[in-house]
């Protein structure tokens, strides 16, 4: 075998840079180190007590104070009758010949892991945060070559941010806070839109029972629907669907027939595959009269802003949209593909050309 030498330093950096931290807790707050987990560049140490935030930050200057002393490190072993005249920073967990280690005049505790020649190899010592932990404290920090890296990560991600916010690296927070506010106000008023549409749509729903809806209003208009009498249907053009009302598992039975997947109690809620929104409305208009409606529909890969006649629980008949405005509050040319021009269809006896 072969020691991979780079990963087993970074261990070491780890080891050592923890035995720092631990004395340098004890030192700065009295806080005990109970257990220690050093499996990853983030590694903990788990404190008996519940530490501040000023005895932390004051551990953490302690410990790379004792990193820029270069404290030698040495092993030895004592027996156990000998234990009692060594200064342990905690009991030992073996018994018999035990291992000591010791950094200088800064720590001395029994250990058997592998160790730095010196504490100045261990540097830097970041704290990267501190947590209640089953009555005490979990202290998170990096070491060493790892919490350069880290330093790096961060340093390059904050400075793209300040060149994307157009500031310095320090002062982030106040434009990042003005975007956050931002978008809590437009999180307000769009709310404040989807309510006035489901509003608006609730007449024309009522009457339909069975609507193509967008998106955004499904679940808002689905609510409002709930508290009246009857069983509606409310088809969003991607293919999310919700049904109340008395029926609406019989409406979920007829659009697993269309490859639907949903469920739910006082709603069903669900979703259709691709394409199949428009078929579902057909299903529950049925033998009802004959349906006009618009919405996109996708075929061969492109995607079509389209007008359907529906009749008979089928769609009868379907135009997709030759001229596409693109002036004023329209821009259909950026979403839709261009349709080919639609002949005349027929509703019975009647014979129709659609103006699309």
């Amino acid at each position: 075998g072969e020691i991979d030498w780079p990963r087993r330093f970074r261990h070491m950096q780890r080891h050592t840079a923890q035995h720092l931290l631990s004395q340098a807790l004890l030192r700065a707050g009295g806080y005990h180190t109970v257990a220690v987990s050093l499996d990853s560049p983030v590694c903990t140490v788990d404190l008996e007590e519940e530490a501040e935030e000023a005895g932390v930050l004051e551990a953490e200057a302690l410990a790379n104070f004792a990193v820029y002393a270069d404290y030698p490190v040495e092993a030895f072993y004592v027996s156990e009758e000998e234990l009692a005249r060594y200064p342990l920073r905690r009991p030992p967990k073996v018994r018999g010949k035990v291992r000591l280690v010791r950094i200088g005049d800064f720590d001395l505790a029994a250990c058997g892991g592998t160790h730095l020649k010196t504490s100045a190899q261990a540097g830097p010592i970041k704290v990267l945060k501190w947590e209640r932990y089953k009555g005490g404290t979990r202290v998170y920090f990096m070491a060493g070559w790892e919490a350069l890296e880290d330093y790096h990560a961060k340093h390059a991600l904050l400075a793209r941010l300040a060149l994307a916010f157009s500031t310095n690296p320090l002062e982030l927070e106040k434009p990042i806070r003005k975007l956050q506010d931002e978008l809590y106000a437009l999180k307000g008023e769009n709310q404040a839109l989807r309510e006035g549409l489901a509003e608006a749509l609730l007449p024309r729903a009522l009457e339909e029972k069975a609507l193509l809806v967008p998106l955004p209003v499904l679940g808002e208009l689905g609510k409002r629907l709930a508290r009246f009498e009857g069983t509606f249907l409310l088809v969003a053009p991607e293919g999310r669907f919700v049904a109340v009302g008395p029926r609406r598992g019989e409406v979920l039975e007829r659009l697993k027939a269309l490859g639907g997947r949903g469920g739910g109690k006082e709603a069903v809620q669900g979703a259709l595959p691709p394409g199949r929104a428009v078929e579902a409305l057909a299903t529950e208009i049925g033998d009802g009269p004959a349906l006009g409606i618009g919405g996109p529909w996708a075929e061969g890969g492109k995607l079509y802003n389209a007008y359907f006649i529906l009749r008979a629980g089928r769609i009868e008949a379907k135009m997709l949209k030759h001229h596409l405005p693109n002036e004023d509050v329209f821009d259909e040319v950026r979403i839709f593909d261009v349709g080919p021009i639609s002949g005349p269809y027929r509703i019975g006896p009647l014979r129709l050309g659609p103006p699309v």
